[in-house]
Formats: structure tokens, sequence, C-alpha cells
């Protein structure tokens, strides 16, 4: 869906008053669109006809609605703290709302129905008031702290020791905490255990390619050398599974996906991971570490970094593919000899720059939600003090 169609949704839609910043953004007219998780409240909220008219859906065990015991399937809100949805996208105005009641006690009145005939009567739900954000956050800035712990110790009582969870090992290391690092030494312990006496591994470009970088970080962090052959098997079966300077999304060569297969959401990551690699001291294939770095290279500068096996890409949606590319120069910026001087370096700087004015509404792409905002926010930070107004 492009803008000139959020126009013209503007315009025939009674609802909006506004463009909507998300896409796609709810249709005002459509029977039911849902909300799965209504944030700390815990309810799930569908909403309906006449738009947008929110329905319980579920009240989840444990949460603050379900402490109330005044919640159950079918019932409707009318309004949370005196606001209704109107104008403007729901999820906008259900974010809002939360975030207004943890910055005071958080309190939320809700005006809630049993069904259409009944009176409204208002049910009164307490959520953790963690405050309000700073103007520098996350920087500086209690509340955002609170959500960082929050997390990882949520994170904490993961079990699961397969490549898809290095995304949670990487926010772990991130935190800084000692407990937090000392629970990624638990998973990569029970992950090299496992592949201790694999001869090979076969993962998809996604995994290799956001997943590994999290597996060289606790080497980098750690010295803890017994990661490093998992290192080695992931490096190589990108080795054996690259070719004209990239991946496909799930290996081999799908020549009828996007003229070529490439799928470069995962494969600039993959470029990105074959550098930290090797900075870690595992043995990487030169002529992949080389082609793909060429590949990924040729991108900068030129607009945005191409889906498949293709030129780069004009207009104003990278997708995560042009700030992802960010990432990579960075890695190999910190491999060159001229480091910040390097061609690298401003390739980086570039590509960053590009990706924070590529996207223009949020969670653009069929990829999914945020993985554009995902790389975004990253990248931005490599040029934080270049760019201070845009970070």
């Amino acid at each position: 869906m492009g803008m000139l169609t959020s126009a013209t949704l503007v315009a025939q839609d009674s609802y909006y008053k506004a463009d909507p910043q998300f896409h796609p953004a709810p249709e005002a007219s459509a029977a039911r669109y849902q909300i799965i998780r209504f944030g700390p409240v815990g309810i799930g909220l569908e909403l309906r006809q006449p738009a947008f008219t929110m329905y319980v859906t579920g009240v989840e065990e444990g949460s603050p609605a379900a402490a109330c015991g005044q919640f159950k399937k079918g019932q409707i809100i009318e309004s949370v703290n005196g606001v209704t949805l109107k104008d403007i996208d729901p999820r906008i105005i259900l974010g809002n709302m939360i975030t207004e009641a943890e910055a005071k006690d958080g309190i939320m009145k809700m005006m809630v129905k049993d069904d259409v005939k009944t009176a409204a009567r208002e049910v009164v739900v307490k959520i953790p008031a963690l405050g309000a954000y700073s103007d520098t956050w996350p920087l500086n800035c209690p509340k955002s702290d609170k959500i960082v712990r929050n997390f990882a110790d949520f994170l904490s009582k993961e079990e699961s020791v397969d490549l898809g969870i290095q995304g949670s090992m990487l926010f772990m290391l991130s935190t800084g905490e000692e407990k937090d690092l000392e629970v990624v030494r638990g998973w990569i312990k029970k992950l090299v255990a496992k592949n201790k006496n694999v001869e090979e591994i076969n993962t998809y470009p996604w995994f290799a390619g956001y997943s590994g970088p999290a597996l060289c970080e606790y080497y980098l962090r750690t010295g803890d050398k017994s990661i490093l052959p998992v290192i080695k098997k992931i490096a190589d079966c990108l080795t054996r599974t690259i070719y004209n300077g990239s991946w496909a999304g799930r290996g081999a060569a799908p020549y009828q996906y996007m003229a070529g297969g490439h799928m470069n959401a995962a494969g600039v990551h993959c470029v990105t991971f074959l550098m930290l690699a090797k900075e870690c001291g595992v043995d990487v294939d030169e002529h992949t570490l080389q082609s793909s770095l060429k590949y990924f290279y040729r991108f900068s500068g030129r607009g945005n970094v191409a889906y498949g096996d293709g030129v780069p890409e004009g207009g104003y949606t990278d997708n995560g593919r042009t700030t992802g590319l960010a990432l990579a120069m960075a890695a190999a910026a910190s491999l060159s000899p001229d480091g910040e001087n390097s061609v690298y370096a401003k390739a980086r700087d570039i590509s960053a720059t590009k990706g924070f004015y590529a996207t223009s509404w949020l969670f653009h792409g069929h990829t999914g939600g945020g993985i554009g905002e995902l790389w975004r926010g990253q990248s931005m930070g490599l040029v934080k003090d270049k760019r201070p107004s845009q970070y």
C-alpha cells in the first residue's frame, strides 16, 4: 500500500482524519481487526463496527485485568480514562493510553458494557507505574532501564538452546549486567554440547545472519573458546550456500524467486557475521568473505540495498536492508587497517543516514512488522555524534 492509496483511504473513510502512520493501517471499513495484547493490561481486543468498537477477546491469567475480576470475553470497552478511539490509528491511541497511565499512578478507568444493550459501568485496572520517559530516552531514562530489566528477567527463564535463541542472547549481552552474562554462559554451554559431535551445521541465512553475530559478540566479550567451533560450522554453512555474492532466505538458489533468489534482508547480516567471525580468529573462507563484502559494499551511497539479486532500489522503503548494511560496513571498518579513514567507515555513515530517511511508514514490508525499525535504531547509534538531531 503506497502513500497514494493512503490518501485515498483518508478521503473515503470518515474515521481517519489524517494519514495513518502504520503500514498497513487498520481499515475502518473492515469487519474485525485484532489487537492480540493490549500491553500490560492483559486483555486481547477485537476492533469491530462501527469503527473502532473495542470488544474483549480474552483475559490473561495473572494479569492486572484478571486481578480486578471484572472482565470476560465479549464485553465492550467504550473508553479508557475518558478517551475513545477516533481520528487516528487506534494502535497509537491505545499505546498512548498505556504510556500516560504508566507515567502517573498506573490507573486505567474503563467504561465497560456486557453487551450492546446494557449500560456501561466503570472498571478500574492498575498496571505497573513505571514513570515517564525522559527527554533523552532511552538514554538516562529510569523508565527505559526498568523495561530493559523486566525484559532481561523474562528472557532469563528461556531454556531453548537452538540457534533461534541468539536474538535473546544479544539482548542479554547488551545490558552489561553480570547476572545476564551468566544466563548467556548457560545457554552457550548447552549450545556447544548440542553441536559438539555434529560434523556440519546446516541453517538458513536468516538464522546465521541474525543469530551468528551474538555468538561472536559473546566470544569477544568473554574469550570463551568453546563457542568457536560452532561459529566455524555456521561460517562453513554460509560458504556452502553462497552464490553470486549473497544468500537466499532459505539457502539453495531459487532462480525463479525475485529474478535470482537473493533475500538481502537476511544476506546483509551474513556478511556482518563472517567479518565478526574473522575478528574472533575463526578461519573464514576468504572468497566467501570478499565476494559478499564486494556485493554489499556496491550498494552504499547508490540507493537502497536491493531486495533480491538486482540493482540498488530507489524510493523510501529499505525494509531494514540499508540500515543492516550500515552495521555490515561498521564491521568492515573495524577490520580495515584504515579504520575510521576507510571507505567502509564512510559507507557506514552514508547507509545509516539513508536508512533513517528511507521508510515513510512504520512496519513497512511483508518480511514482518518492525524489521525496518529494528535495524534503523541500531544503525543510527553508529552516527550518534555525527547526526545528533536525527539520532
